[in-house]
């Protein structure tokens, strides 16, 4: 399983998590920094859910944030 936050482009910011996990319920915030550990601009991002070669990038499987300033 791999969960990235990406900006409107499609432009990966960051990997929030990667590996396997064991069934149930998780949950995972992001600190609004990119994998350099930079604040990002306020806008519109995405998380974007891997699992089993299955991508959640439909409007469905994809929770929106926005990062204030």
């Amino acid at each position: 399983m791999t969960l990235r936050i990406v900006d409107v482009a499609g432009r990966e910011i960051t990997v929030l998590r990667r590996g396997q996990f064991a069934a149930g319920r998780h949950a995972e915030s992001w600190n609004g920094r990119d994998r350099a550990g930079q604040a990002v601009a306020a806008g519109i991002y995405f998380a974007v859910l891997e699992a089993g070669g299955a991508r959640g990038n439909d409007p469905l499987r994809r929770a929106s944030m926005r990062r204030n300033p």
